[in-house]
Order: structure tokens, then C-alpha cells, then sequence
């Protein structure tokens, strides 16, 4: 009637006769005693009675949708002519490296980009030139607490599949706990916004928020967007919506763009405070964003899901103006951009420690 449990062996002393059991805590396996049956109940037992409890499998088949199967028709590509793709590069300011070294090679190769470790920028606070938002962030790394992964190795137990719709209370479980949508890549295409937006389905109803503000109002217009940013997307969730999009799309000479990870990060914490944030699932359709720390900051800040139209818009025009390597059709290099950036997204979480881009969402680090 006595178990020992230690960090090792011989914290105790006992003479062989009087041990009944001895071994060690396996990798994912449960030590459970009920003590009013006076027993210690096996791994497999404790798993099986919990797996039976409910009809999860029919619940999961009945209630749960992959994006793959939303019915989707029409061009979701974007077609821009040369001053069209000069406004937009322009206006989020990409620059020749961010086309040419970064963008481009990305898409022919469906590797993230390698260059040399050195850097003479000086640090975004520092620095006298205008800077994005995401120039101020560096992730931390995690010290001796959490071991990094190697992600190609142990792929076994990363992924990025994430679900997006309304969470239920975590403490319950009933039918309605499945009623997600499943996807396996969390960089989306344009159509796999699109089909968000026109999917007719009352539980997965989705609303477009606009994140631009009027040039004229200057800073207080930026401050004022933020808080009507923030309004906007609380009332569609009290009124039924299930997925906002972030949208900068519509950004023009008169109206800028929000910063997306100022506007993604606010609608994100407002609705935290209020209480409503896993009511909704949050989508940052966004031309800023074009690299993988830009989209992995996304993440760490709270998006469900990230739409780098503008990048998607630039292969576009690259492989119908002829920059693209031979042989490389648009769909493959669209496909072959968001291979590498969900790898690098893979490699970011790895070094951390962490497995899953669901533990890595809103994680700030």
C-alpha cells in the first residue's frame, strides 16, 4: 500500500522482497492511483475510458470542415499592370532586395533565402530613416528551458494545421466543439481567403474590416482608425461573425495602410480584454507583409491566418513579365513561396522549443 516516486533510483531504500512493481514513467504515458479502488489504473485503460466517453469521431466527421473542401470559383489572383505593382511596391515600401533577393528566389526555389550573417543597419529604434513595425521586433530565444527541436528531423511531432472559427467553453464538451475549419497551411493563398468570404455557411460567417485610415488626418488619424478598428471588429463578433478579416486592401493616395501587426495585435488584445477573442478567428489580409519574420510576427501577435497578397501580386507580375526561371509556372511559384515560408515558420518555432503553431500563436516572444 506505499508508492515511491522519484527523480531517480534509490532515493529509497527497499529490499527487493518487498517491491511489488518497480519501472520508470514512460514517454507520454499516464501514472494514475485511484486510491478508492486502491490500485494503479495502466496507461491503456485510462486512455481507453477516456476515448470512449463520447462519440468524438462522429462528431469531429459530422462538424469539422477542411478548407479544401469550401467550393471555391472565379480568379483570385491578383492582375496588375507595371504602374499598378510601382503603387503598391511603393506604397507598403518594398524595396529591390525584398523583390529581387527575397520574393523571387523565394518562389523559384521554395527555399527561404540565404545571405551572409552581417548586418550594417543600425537597430530600427536607432535608426534616423523611417522603419515598418516589424523592424522593431527580435525574437527572444529560449535558454536552457525549452531545448530547441530540430524540425526536419522531428517533423514527427511539428505542424502548422490550424482551425479557425469560434471556440466553445473549454470546460464543456459537446458536438458543437468540432464546428471548425481545418487547415493545414496557415499562409493563405488569395482563394483561400475568398472562399472565408463567400462561403455560405451561417456558423462560419466571415466579415472584412478594413485597416486603412485617412492620409489627411495624419497621426491622430491613426490613433482614431485604431480604436474604430477595434470597435468594428467587436460588434461583428456580437453580431455573429465568426472569422474577421484584416484587410488593407483599398489603401490608396488618400488612405493608408495600418501597420498589419499594430492592427492585428490590437483587435487581438481588445478583444482578449473584452472577453470575445475566442469567439472569432482572425485573418490579416495584408500587402506589408512579404518575408517569413514579417508573417511569423503575424502569428506571435495573434493571427490565425496571414494573406501576403502584395507578395503573391509581385510573383504574379514577375512570372508574366518573364523574370521568373524558365520551365516555372505562376500556381508552382505562388506554391513554392509558401512551402519555404511555412518551413522557415517551422524552423522560427523549432528554436524555441515549441512543436505547434497553435502554442506559437499570441505567444509574443
Amino acid at each position: 500500500d506505499l508508492i515511491v516516486m522519484g527523480s531517480e533510483v534509490g532515493v529509497q531504500d527497499f529490499r527487493p522482497e518487498e517491491v511489488a512493481y518497480k519501472g520508470r514513467l514512460m514517454p507520454g504515458k499516464l501514472l494514475l492511483v485511484d486510491t478508492r479502488e486502491g490500485r494503479i489504473i495502466p496507461d491503456a485503460e485510462i486512455k481507453d475510458d477516456i476515448a470512449h466517453r463520447r462519440p468524438y469521431g462522429e462528431w469531429v466527421e459530422r462538424n469539422r470542415i477542411n478548407i479544401e473542401e469550401i467550393p471555391f470559383k472565379g480568379e483570385a489572383a491578383d492582375a496588375l499592370s507595371d504602374a499598378e505593382m510601382q503603387r503598391l511596391h511603393g506604397m507598403f515600401g518594398y524595396t529591390r532586395e525584398d523583390v529581387g533577393s527575397i520574393i523571387k528566389v523565394t518562389a523559384e526555389t521554395g527555399q527561404e533565402p540565404t545571405s551572409s550573417m552581417g548586418t550594417d543597419t543600425p537597430l530600427a529604434v536607432f535608426s534616423d530613416k523611417p522603419q515598418r513595425l516589424f523592424n522593431y521586433f527580435k525574437q527572444t530565444f529560449a535558454q536552457v528551458t525549452n531545448p530547441p527541436i530540430d524540425s526536419i528531423r522531428e517533423e514527427l511531432v511539428m505542424t502548422l494545421t490550424s482551425f479557425i472559427g469560434s471556440q466553445r467553453n473549454l470546460l464543456d464538451e459537446t458536438p458543437e466543439h468540432c464546428r471548425m475549419i481545418k487547415y493545414l497551411h496557415p499562409v493563405f493563398l488569395n482563394s483561400d481567403v475568398e472562399k472565408l468570404r463567400k462561403y455560405n455557411n451561417p456558423d462560419f460567417r466571415a466579415e472584412t474590416v478594413s485597416m486603412i485610415f485617412p492620409v489627411s488626418q495624419g497621426a491622430d488619424g491613426l490613433e482614431k482608425a485604431l480604436d474604430r478598428l477595434c470597435d468594428e471588429a467587436e460588434r461583428r463578433v456580437d453580431s455573429g461573425f465568426s472569422v474577421l478579416i484584416l484587410s488593407d486592401r483599398g489603401a490608396d493616395a488618400d488612405n493608408a495602410p495600418i501597420p498589419s501587426l499594430l492592427a492585428c495585435s490590437a483587435v487581438h488584445h481588445h478583444l482578449i480584454r473584452v472577453k470575445k477573442r475566442t469567439r472569432v478567428g482572425i485573418v490579416v489580409e495584408t500587402a506589408e507583409a512579404r518575408e517569413v519574420m514579417h508573417i511569423a510576427l503575424l502569428f506571435g501577435y495573434g493571427a490565425n491566418a496571414v494573406n501576403p497578397y502584395g507578395a503573391l501580386a509581385t510573383i504574379r507580375h514577375l512570372y508574366y513579365g518573364g523574370a521568373l526561371m524558365q520551365g516555372l509556372n505562376f500556381p508552382k511559384a505562388q506554391e513554392n513561396y509558401i512551402k519555404a515560408n511555412e518551413k522557415a515558420i517551422l524552423k522560427i518555432l523549432s528554436k524555441m522549443g515549441i512543436s505547434t503553431l497553435r502554442s506559437y500563436r499570441g505567444a509574443q516572444v
